[in-house]
């Protein structure tokens, strides 16, 4: 019934307002989500909130040198935590992706609701764990969270590994986002600043709506940026080699060690 209804109101609107309606219309009925792709060809998604706090946790690994199991651990961490979503309650003091808590010192609720800093003092805290590499992902887990239930990570793994090779390997990551809808309006300063922080970026050149980013990460900071689209109303990216437009993602050739984004 619901599909005879839709069907019925995009007819009304095309005799009505013709195509300029019926790509609006569209777009309502589109879901925001974002589909992380490993190399394998597995799949899994989720919707633009966890995908950015998924790709600020890799960036983090990738920017202090850490291995990719690192960001498998941390990822199926944050997964039973807080279903990847940086929470301001939880059981007694805990915060954030990692649910840490002030007062077993892993910082002030500033820093543990800070995903950057979060991610940053979790992989710290692992780096001390003795052989941490050769652990199971749940064991290393639970040597960092010290929860109740340790085994309860485990449940998460394949779809970190996933996310992980996504993210940090050749993996892809594409959201389909509203073309019409969500934020009108770029903030770039708060770009920038989340571009310098996370990834120690300083090279931009803006020209009216595009940016250009001069980088010797083009790729991983292309799916940082695809990721966090939503969240600072990105119209596009571009890498060395893919191309993305808040609907598709293709591959494309362009300048070497350089991301054009368009804002919105």
């Amino acid at each position: 019934m619901r599909r005879i209804l839709v069907i019925g109101l995009i007819a009304a609107v095309i005799i009505g307002g013709g195509e300029w309606a019926y790509q609006r219309i569209r777009d309502v009925l589109v879901i925001p989500q974002c589909t992380f792709t490993a190399t394998n060809g597995d799949v899994v998604t989720y919707d633009p909130e966890q995908s950015a706090n998924a790709a600020t946790i890799a960036a983090v690994a990738l920017r202090r040198g850490i291995s990719a199991d690192a960001i498998t651990i941390a990822l199926a961490t944050v997964q039973q935590e807080s279903k990847l979503r940086n929470l301001n309650y939880g059981d007694r003091d805990s915060q954030g992706l990692f649910q840490q808590r002030p007062s077993m010192g892993w910082g002030s609720i500033e820093d543990i609701t800070t995903p950057r800093i979060a991610t940053s003092r979790f992989y710290s805290a692992l780096l001390r764990v003795p052989n941490w590499q050769s652990l199971d992902v749940h064991v290393a887990a639970q040597a960092v969270q010290r929860s109740a239930d340790g085994s309860a990570y485990q449940r998460w793994e394949s779809s970190a590994q996933i996310m992980t090779s996504a993210l940090a390997d050749e993996g892809n990551v594409n959201c389909r986002l509203h073309r019409f809808g969500g934020k009108k309006t770029s903030d770039f300063a708060a770009l920038k600043s989340a571009l310098q922080q996370e990834w120690l970026a300083s090279d931009f050149n803006r020209q009216g709506n595009v940016v250009t980013i001069n980088t010797k990460r083009p790729e991983s900071i292309g799916k940082w940026l695809i990721a966090h689209a939503e969240e600072f109303a990105l119209e596009s990216v571009k890498t060395p080699t893919r191309s993305w437009d808040r609907r598709t993602l293709k591959n494309s050739k362009g300048a070497k060690n350089q991301i054009q984004i368009t804002l919105r």
